[in-house]
């Protein structure tokens, strides 16, 4: 059997076990809702505090997403904020400069290939939402919550002047150039604010949102604990700056959405999602550079919006340098004017500081949903930069009573050498992101990714700061071992198949040697195993095809090989090697991509049969 009919053999054996399964009735949320209780969070009646990560690019492939909550546990994170947005499809196909079609029109999906959330009005497509649904499934396995906004005010992933175009506001030609389009949105966005269409339209969303019942759990999205907080939108900003904004239009937005929230869903937490605007004479640390008077500029309130009765928890956000406040170059100074700053790490104590004590003036629980620094990643460049950046921040939170922090952005690349940039060092003029890879996503050009276990300095910091935060937990919610579809069975936080996993061979923590493989629950020479599968050429049909597979590389690593020359959305994430009785396992060896798994009750271990 020649390498290329053994691979074909694989893929369909592959495909083939992802058969549809029985479901069991009556699923069962697992673990208590967050709730808060004056300025502190609550879970199972004790306090709560978190530290998390951002994923923007947890949607792409459930791969994607199993590798991110992997990473994640590894770190102990409790927490992912994630999008809960994606709009907009591509009708038009592109062409190049003969008019000949260089990407077809894809309907419900991005210029990418990804399904998006929304293709357009009240249209919401199944395949996207199914990968939200297996996002929220992998927060119930690991025992995290999830804070999810439910719009961009950006343009990517379709964000308002998406919603602007659907509703019928004209928009200026496209220019090239990412930063040349941001600028003209924000030149026009009050138009979203003011537009009761556009409001309808996203209130229409957010209630198919809260009313979904996820294929994955059977459980409701209004009805599921490991959702804690909906956040109205990311970063909210009305109209171009003026220096004197009304903060009170998107104010009002906001009380709207979220009294509509809460009309729906009385489980969850509502945010803001805002970045922390404030007035100069909300400060009394006396500072005058921007951000600390962009709530007057960005017409986005942090104090005014605090005091809405259904927002129950305040988030801000801290991006000193793309607030212009990096003062490592001529043209970054002119934001601060007063030269407040001229070390990025003194901006990020106050920034937290501050909004702690507004917080707790409001009575309401904050945390810090958003903070990070990019990275060139030039031979010793930034990555000392960031750490410094990120440790301030840390440090800070430790000294205030701040509910949590959540760091952008978690990647399961897993290679940073990919993401060297060698172009020009001025970074204002870069695209600000490129999602061309759907299994393996970099932020190509700003790169905020934190690379775990690669860029050790700084997942050193942020695992410390974990486990600060999460030992201050009071009554955390219990492990969780959910159904495990027959053959697999419940190992070490995963489902695994005992009778093929070099790290469980047989049973639970047995691990094979280095120079074993193990097979049919046994440990074997590696050579032993090369041997049959050479014997086994002949022998047809997909126990040939294993036995080939497992001589030279696992089923996993092979089959997530294919994908990319495939086009396909299946995706297995590769196995690794671990410590005897101590081996991080990931979710699944083979998962069911397109076909819902199933829902769970509270409790339940038992495998699942197929039909």
């Amino acid at each position: 059997m020649n390498s290329k009919s053994t691979t074909s053999l694989l893929l369909g054996c592959a495909i083939l076990a992802f058969s549809s399964r029985a479901l069991p009735v009556d699923p069962e949320p697992h673990g208590g809702f967050v709730t808060a209780e004056g300025t502190r969070l609550k879970l199972n009646g004790g306090d709560y505090y978190f530290s998390g990560a951002n994923s923007y690019s947890i949607l792409y492939s459930e791969f994607e997403a199993e590798e991110q909550f992997r990473i994640a546990s590894e770190l102990g994170l409790n927490v992912l904020r994630i999008w809960g947005f994606w709009n907009g499809e591509v009708l038009e196909p592109q062409l190049d400069e003969n008019g000949n079609i260089v990407r077809p029109a894809t309907p419900d999906t991005d210029i990418y290939g990804h399904y998006v959330l929304q293709s357009r009005p009240w249209v919401y497509p199944e395949q996207g939402w199914r990968r939200l649904d297996y996002a929220i499934y992998l927060a119930h396995v690991y025992n995290m919550k999830l804070i999810i906004p439910l719009l961009n005010e950006w343009p990517e992933f379709g964000g308002l002047e998406t919603y602007m175009d659907w509703v019928g506001i004209e928009l200026p030609p496209k220019p090239d150039g990412h930063y040349a389009w941001e600028n003209l949105i924000k030149a026009m966005r009050d138009e979203f604010w003011l537009s009761e269409e556009a409001k309808e339209l996203y209130l229409d969303y957010v209630t198919y949102a809260l009313n979904r019942v996820n294929t994955y759990t059977g459980i409701a999205y209004k009805d599921d604990p490991a959702i804690m907080i909906w956040e109205l939108l990311n970063e909210p900003r009305y109209g171009p700056w003026n220096g004197n904004t009304d903060a009170t239009v998107v104010r009002d937005w906001l009380a709207d959405a979220a009294a509509h929230i809460k009309s729906i869903d009385s489980n969850h937490l509502v945010g803001t999602g805002e970045e922390g605007f404030l007035n100069l004479e909300d400060n009394d640390l006396g500072r005058e550079t921007y951000p600390w008077d962009g709530a007057a500029g960005e017409g986005v309130s942090f104090v005014l919006n605090g005091e809405i009765p259904d927002i129950d928890v305040l988030g801000f956000h801290c991006w000193p340098f793309q607030w212009n406040l990096w003062g490592s170059s001529e043209q970054d100074l002119n934001e601060d004017t007063e030269h407040e700053y001229p070390d990025l790490t003194r901006f990020t104590p106050e920034w937290i500081t501050e909004h702690v004590r507004l917080a707790a003036e409001a009575g309401k629980p904050v945390y810090l949903g958003e903070f990070g620094f990019q990275i060139l990643r030039q031979p010793g460049s930034d990555l000392s930069v960031r750490d410094a950046h990120m440790k301030a921040a840390y440090d800070t939170a430790r000294e205030v009573d701040i509910a949590g922090m959540a760091y952008f952005h978690i990647t399961a690349s897993h290679d940073p050498r990919a993401a060297v940039y060698t172009g020009p060092m001025e970074r204002k003029t870069l695209v600000q992101a490129q999602y061309y890879d759907g299994i393996m996503p970099h932020d190509v050009d700003f790169r905020f990714d934190v690379y775990c276990p690669e860029d050790e300095s700084t997942c050193d910091i942020i695992r410390k700061f974990t486990e600060y935060m999460t030992d201050k937990v009071e009554n955390p919610d219990p492990e969780f071992a959910p159904p495990c579809l027959d053959p697999k069975q419940w190992c070490d936080g995963a489902c695994i198949i005992v009778d093929s996993h070099p790290d469980h061979c047989g049973e639970c923590g047995f691990v094979c040697e280095d120079e074993e493989t193990c097979r049919d629950g046994e440990c074997v020479p590696l050579a032993d195993e090369q041997e049959d599968g050479a014997d086994s050429e002949d022998a047809g049909g997909c126990q040939a095809a294993g036995a080939v597979g497992r001589s030279r590389i696992r089923f996993g690593v092979l089959l997530n090989a294919l994908i990319p020359r495939l086009g396909s959305d299946v995706s297995v994430p590769p196995l690794k090697k671990g410590v005897r009785g101590n081996s991080p396992v990931e979710l699944s060896s083979l998962n069911e991509t397109n076909s819902p798994r199933p829902p769970f009750s509270r409790g339940s271990t038992s495998p699942l049969k197929k039909h």
